[in-house]
């Protein structure tokens, strides 16, 4: 296995830039995620891994070797596609040992490995089925096989679950994860499911419009976005619009229209526009009047949303902002238009400057 270090890689097509210049090192061992939207560059930055892609400026090093230039089959990769890949008219067996035929293994060693795989995988009876015989499920697990036969110093899979239903997904989220640690394998992942990042990931990247807005452990950018884009895309949020009224040290009070409320813990610009960011789990619907615990707003319900064992509420803040608070069924208003408050504690707030 091999580190993955990207020195002001870039990619432009004429006057569209796909990724701007980006500097990024990915762990020996780690299992890295490239996660953002459709067109945010992460499938680019992939694929310049790989060498599908030739990067407009800057240098991509496997370990200490300089890849920048060199082939695809050269490098050392193994690539998972969404589409599997598998071909339809080999065995299973056959599409395993495809990679270690081509590079002229003994054929002893390469049966040995494949049934090495197979175990890996949990599919040691399958060695002799066709693709086509086997669920979604199977054939990507067998996908990663392949990949890995001829011990690749690095992993790319670009959104490989994309096909799969969520129920499958979710399954083969752990089966994915649980190969990857027995190997020991650096592997960069591509999606665009933030859940499935945060499930699989030691790090994940963040990126949107070809820059990497943010780089950490699920916790840090759940718990710490940096931006605007990062708290919004990562799970749900409350996005409220301030301004800066009093910067101290450990807090800063701001004005939400003509309403002062307080974020404690987080440091802010001693000015300016800023906006404040509140998950809806630590929103409480409390009764008007009443002491305040913690900042308070008052506003109307305008709707709910059951989901099982929590309900979402929505409320118009009388100032005209929108928040929604996750509360049990029993603690939420019957119907919409019912009058309440929302309450939050200071320092579960985030400011955000961009």
């Amino acid at each position: 296995m091999s580190k993955v270090v990207l020195k002001g890689v870039s990619k432009r097509y004429g006057d569209v830039v796909a990724l701007r210049e980006l500097d990024l090192e990915i762990r020996e061992g780690e299992f890295l995620t490239l996660l953002g939207p459709s067109g945010c560059g992460k499938t680019t930055t992939l694929r310049m891994i790989a060498g599908f892609i030739e990067p407009s400026t800057g240098t991509i090093l496997l370990g200490d070797e300089d890849v920048t230039h060199v082939r695809p089959n050269k490098r050392g990769i193994g690539m998972v596609f969404q589409d599997y890949a598998l071909f339809p008219h080999m065995t299973i067996g056959e599409n395993i040992a495809f990679g270690l035929v081509e590079r002229k293994v003994d054929k002893t060693a390469v049966a040995r490995r494949v049934r090495e795989l197979l175990e890996l995988v949990r599919l040691p009876q399958m060695e002799n089925r066709f693709p086509p015989e086997l669920s979604g499920g199977q054939q990507q697990r067998i996908a990663v096989a392949r990949a890995v036969a001829y011990s690749p110093k690095v992993l790319l899979m670009d959104e490989p679950l994309g096909a799969l239903d969520l129920k499958l997904r979710e399954v083969m989220q752990g089966e994915i994860r649980q190969i990857q640690k027995k190997l020991g394998i650096t592997t960069v992942y591509v999606t665009h499911d933030q859940t499935e990042a945060m499930h699989m990931s030691d790090r994940i990247a963040v990126m949107n419009h070809g820059v990497m807005e943010q780089i950490g452990t699920a916790e840090d950018i759940y718990k710490r976005p940096r931006t605007r884009f990062v708290a919004d895309f990562i799970g749900q949020i409350n996005l409220l619009d301030a301004t800066v009224v009093d910067a101290q040290r450990g807090h800063t009070d701001l004005d939400i229209d003509g309403r002062r409320v307080r974020a404690q813990g987080c440091e802010g610009p001693a000015s300016g526009k800023v906006t404040l960011a509140i998950r809806p789990q630590h929103l409480a619907l409390v009764a008007r009047g009443g002491a305040a615990n913690g900042n308070r707003f008052d506003g109307k319900v305008a709707g709910t949303t059951f989901s099982g064992n929590l309900v979402h509420v929505e409320v118009l803040l009388d100032g005209g902002q929108k928040t929604t608070v996750e509360a049990r069924p029993e603690d939420a208003p019957a119907a919409p238009g019912d009058s309440v408050a929302v309450e939050w504690k200071p320092e579960t707030g985030i400011v955000l400057t961009k």
